[in-house]
């Protein structure tokens, strides 16, 4: 399983805003959550033994509580898999999509145990050091209400 961070505000008159998103999680109390997120998934697992595909559970997490808000199968869109995988597999996403039910994705590039980390900007802009991530994310999040 793979988990993504995103980074989004509410604005007024519910107006949302993207900051961006990363891969793996950098939040505190990511292994708690993570235990939560993979009991939902497993969940779904059982109830469909027979799908091999790709899906994606999105949850609002807010005080160590999770709220399942959507699911989608196939792949996600964000641009996770976009920008994300075909750096590792220079494919479409229709083609990553059949290279995993034939088994032939690794699904440890971006996980929790793994050191590979992405960031990715709202224009499409990637970044492979979480500081530099981090910093931007930050000062993206705060400067037009400094």
């Amino acid at each position: 399983m793979n988990y993504i961070q995103e980074f989004n505000k509410f604005e007024k008159k519910g107006k949302l805003t993207s900051y961006g998103l990363c891969s793996p999680p950098i939040f505190k109390d990511f292994q708690y959550i993570k235990s939560k997120a993979d009991f939902f998934g497993k969940k779904i697992i059982n109830v469909f033994p027979n799908y091999y595909g790709f899906f994606s559970l999105s949850f609002k997490v807010s005080r160590k509580k999770l709220f399942l808000y959507e699911v989608n199968i196939g792949l996600s869109g964000d641009k996770y898999v976009e920008k994300i995988y075909p750096i590792f597999y220079k494919t479409s996403p229709f083609d990553i999509e059949i290279m995993n039910i034939n088994g032939q994705i690794n699904h440890k590039i971006f996980n929790s145990d793994h050191k590979n980390f992405v960031g990715i900007f709202p224009n499409g802009n990637i970044e492979f050091e979480k500081r530099k991530y981090i910093k931007k994310i930050r000062y993206e999040n705060f400067k037009k209400y400094s």
